[in-house]
């Protein structure tokens, strides 16, 4: 109790600004610090349908999709996702950023709808 009270002395008369101000102890700052060295690299971090994409030239025939009435394989998926990407940007004129937004039970399309829109630009 003593240190933590000579703590907030000291930094009354030494520190100008109150956004300095500290309650904690030096060694408790230092433990927080330890505590908190997270970091992870992910390394290049791309897009999700890049990743899609890349699972789909690697695996083409597997499959990626299951729903009660059937399956998509990659490449299926892969196409179907491209074709309405090309049609939101030829047709819609989405922009990279646009808001483009879908309402749809879940589905194959629903799946389609959200990777293409990925591959339009569009969030």
């Amino acid at each position: 109790m003593a240190m933590r009270l000579k703590n907030i002395f000291d930094q009354l008369f030494s520190i100008s600004s109150i956004y300095q101000f500290s309650l904690l102890l030096p060694h408790e700052v230092e433990l927080l610090h330890d505590l908190n060295h997270t970091f992870l690299d992910y390394g290049h971090i791309g897009y999700i349908h890049w990743d899609f994409a890349d699972q789909a030239h690697l695996h083409p025939q597997k499959v990626a999709l299951v729903l009660e009435n059937g399956s998509l394989t990659y490449v299926e998926l892969l196409f179907y996702a491209q074709q309405l990407a090309n049609y939101l940007i030829i047709k819609c004129a989405v922009q990279p950023g646009q808001i483009v937004c879908q309402l749809i039970e879940r589905s194959f399309e629903m799946v389609i709808g959200m990777i293409g829109i990925w591959m339009s630009g569009g969030i």
